[in-house]
């Protein structure tokens, strides 16, 4: 099915699983998955449609792939959230990228960044330039700490190059984190496919 605006996981997006559907045996346990088809950006929220994002679970998680922007030469982004709108104020980043053709680079933010960062360069939309991301979200917020949100990406950049980067975010806000939203720049997610999974320890 073709997906309009937002696309939520309580909309179901496509190809949606639930944990009830799993035999639940090893550590992780998939909770949502949700394919993105020219979406302005792909949301878990807490308690909406069976997404559970809350202290159930030690840490979540989250696996993108075959992801694209659907305007060329974009930075792939996140929120966190809470009671379904995004926090847009005192974040922590910090990325680094290493790439086929250049050295090894870094940048940051010291709470004074209005989203997460998970890209060092912006990605492309040609035919190949996809990316993928694995993400580590610790929801330490609600436990009187701050969120974390780390991991790392692969992608061509809009060069054409081979780039990794690893990322970390948190947010200094205190209010208690309950979603999750990916999405780039500027433009829709062209293509994507990103699961979120509960860790048990």
């Amino acid at each position: 099915n073709m997906l309009t605006g937002t696309a939520p996981v309580a909309n179901g997006g496509t190809g949606v699983t639930t944990a009830s559907a799993l035999a639940n045996t090893g550590n992780m346990v998939l909770i949502k998955s949700v394919t993105a088809d020219n979406d302005s950006a792909v949301i878990f929220d807490h308690g909406s449609n069976g997404v559970v994002l809350d202290t159930t679970y030690s840490y979540y998680k989250i696996i993108g792939k075959n992801m694209q922007p659907a305007t060329d030469i974009q930075h792939l982004r996140m929120y966190f959230r809470s009671s379904g709108s995004n926090i847009t104020s005192g974040y922590d980043t910090t990325r680094g990228g290493g790439f086929v053709s250049t050295s090894w680079v870094s940048s940051g933010t010291n709470g004074t960044g209005t989203f997460g960062y998970m890209s060092y360069n912006s990605g492309g939309n040609a035919t190949g330039e996809l990316e993928s991301f694995e993400g580590n979200f610790s929801n330490h917020g609600n436990a009187g700490g701050y969120s974390l949100f780390w991991g790392h990406l692969a992608h061509c950049n809009n060069s054409g190059d081979l780039e990794n980067t690893i990322f970390a975010n948190r947010t200094t806000n205190s209010t208690t984190i309950d979603g999750l939203q990916f999405y780039y720049a500027s433009g829709d997610v062209k293509t994507a496919t990103i699961s979120l999974y509960g860790v048990k320890e």
